[in-house]
Parts: C-alpha cells; sequence; structure tokens
C-alpha cells in the first residue's frame, strides 16, 4: 500500500534516492559475516569513499556491530598505521605526525564570490561518517592567507578557475602559513579517532559478551 517505486517514461525508480540507500545497506546487513566483512573492507579501502556516505550512516543504525567491528575499526587502524588492540593504549601526541602526513595529501578549494566571501571545501582521505565539513577542525581554519598567497603567486596553487583554485595541505605546510592551526587539528583528528576506537572496542566487546551468554540458551 506503500508506493516506493514510480514510472518514469520506460524506467522504474524509488521515489527518492534515499529509499535506494537504505535498501542497499539493508541488502549488506543480511549478508553472512564472512560476505558482510568483505564488503564492508571493500568499502572503507575505496577512494570513493564519500559516494557510500548515506548507505553507511544507515548501517550504523541497523548493523552497528558489524559497522564498528569490520568497517570503523580496521579503518582507523589503517589511517593510524597502528593496531587495534594498541588503539586503547596510544596518546593523540604519539599519533600526531601520522596524521599530518595524511592531511599532507589533500587539498583545499577556495574561491571568492562577488560578495567578497571567501568559501572552502576541505578535501582529504577521511573516514566518509567519521568527519563531516561541517565539523572536521580542518574545515573550521581560516583560510584567507593562503588564498591571497595563492592569488598573489607566493605559494603553488591550481591555475585559477571561474570555480575557484585549490591548494594542497602539503604546500600549505610547507609554506609555514597555517602550520600551527593544522597541527592542531591533526592532534584534535587524532584524539577524536582514538576516542571513536575506545567507543567502537567497547561496544563490540559487550555485544560479544552477550552473545557468549545467549549461545547455551539458544542451543
Amino acid at each position: 500500500i506503500t508506493c516506493l517505486i514510480v514510472k518514469d517514461g520506460e524506467e522504474h525508480r524509488f521515489i527518492h534516492k534515499s529509499v535506494q540507500e537504505y535498501y542497499a545497506a539493508y541488502f549488506i546487513k543480511n549478508k553472512p559475516d564472512i560476505i558482510a566483512e568483505r564488503i564492508y573492507k571493500g568499502i572503507f579501502s575505496t577512494q570513493a569513499l564519500y559516494k557510500w556516505d548515506h548507505e553507511l550512516d544507515f548501517l550504523n543504525e541497523i548493523d552497528t556491530y558489524r559497522f564498528r567491528k569490520y568497517g570503523v575499526l580496521p579503518a582507523i587502524s589503517s589511517y593510524l598505521g597502528i593496531n587495534e588492540k594498541d588503539l586503547p593504549n596510544v596518546r593523540p601526541e604519539q599519533l600526531q605526525v601520522a596524521v599530518l602526513k595524511r592531511i599532507r595529501d589533500g587539498f583545499v578549494f577556495l574561491n571568492r564570490g562577488a560578495d567578497d566571501m571567501l568559501t572552502k571545501t576541505v578535501v582529504t582521505h577521511y573516514l566518509p561518517t567519521l568527519f563531516r565539513e561541517s565539523v572536521s577542525p580542518l574545515y573550521s581554519i581560516d583560510y584567507s592567507p593562503i588564498f591571497e598567497a595563492a592569488m598573489a603567486g607566493s605559494i603553488q596553487s591550481s591555475p585559477w578557475q571561474p570555480s575557484g583554485l585549490d591548494v594542497k595541505i602539503g604546500v600549505i605546510l610547507d609554506s609555514k602559513l597555517l602550520s600551527r592551526e593544522i597541527s592542531g587539528a591533526a592532534l584534535e583528528i587524532a584524539s577524536n579517532l582514538i576516542n571513536l576506537a575506545k567507543e567502537c572496542l567497547a561496544q563490540i566487546t559487550i555485544e560479544e559478551q552477550d552473545q557468549i551468554a545467549l549461545t547455551p540458551l539458544l542451543e
């Protein structure tokens, strides 16, 4: 009685993209562990991870245990270059350099509109559901000095286009213009990832203990 599919010319489509995204997540949720683990590993290792943002949001709700065990924890471990079991015992300061190395490969896209307002988009290899642009510490930095330096040609950037220009974060760090701000963001990112890893490990442990306790009853 609920119409989720409508006819569009010769094609049938979901009434909204979110319906398609939910069923993609539901498909993964209903796969056995051995297949789900491979799917999560594939999604979290792809360079186009952002394309799965909405599906991962659904999976975080409907397949929380496996989402964290097979997706989030291995991704954090890989991102920081540290074993999963060691994550609760490491300090953010110890991982700041590792995060900075990751950050260097990203870039900041800058554009100044007709109203003279500077807009920015930060693109890095982040875990999709952990660092939205609106909450990433890198996104809150004032990049005006970088924009001015790029326009003046004192630091390297992409050629100016009508849509703006981009500057590699590695270039920004080498320029020393915002090294303190970006280093501080790296420390905050390391701290956030460690805290998330601890939360995931604690919840996974509780889930597995519950499964062990229920096994005799199910048998």
